[in-house]
């Protein structure tokens, strides 16, 4: 596959990629899936020293496509304490009748999930104290590799 960078503008990073073949950690066989290709594209902008945003999409083709989205937030209060906030969100809209949808748990028609979380972190000195909250919804579970279950 092909993975492009750019980061001409400062604070923005932009990518865009095609692969067409997959091989996971700890599977010998290359390309176990089948996977026909996948496309990438989206970046992440750096507003403020304290506030980042990104956007990524992807295409599985025939099977899936992903969507995600990230906010950043952090409010340093001085050189020993921060409060950051982190919000992430992933949909997954599967392809009707594909082998993802119904190796995730789907029926094949009009299958899609959305997975959330609320991060809060009050950093103090080398401690942190973190809570969190994560919701995952829809028609079928998260889809964490390519298909075939």
């Amino acid at each position: 596959g092909t993975l492009l960078t750019s980061k001409e503008i400062e604070g923005l990073e932009l990518n865009v990629g095609r692969f067409t073949g997959d091989s996971p950690m700890g599977d010998p066989a290359r390309d176990p899936n089948r996977l026909k290709s996948i496309d990438v594209f989206g970046g992440s902008y750096t507003v403020t020293d304290d506030l980042r945003v990104s956007l990524y999409h992807s295409d599985v083709e025939d099977q899936f496509k992903k969507y995600y989205a990230n906010v950043n937030y952090n409010i340093p209060f001085n050189e020993q304490q921060a409060l950051n906030f982190d919000f992430n969100i992933y949909r997954t809209k599967y392809d009707d009748g594909s082998d993802a949808a119904l190796a995730f748990g789907g029926d094949g028609q009009d299958d899609k999930n959305t997975l959330w979380s609320l991060a809060a972190k009050y950093s103090i000195g080398a401690h942190a104290f973190i809570l969190a909250h994560q919701r995952n919804t829809g028609d079928t579970g998260y889809a964490y590799d390519f298909g075939d279950g």
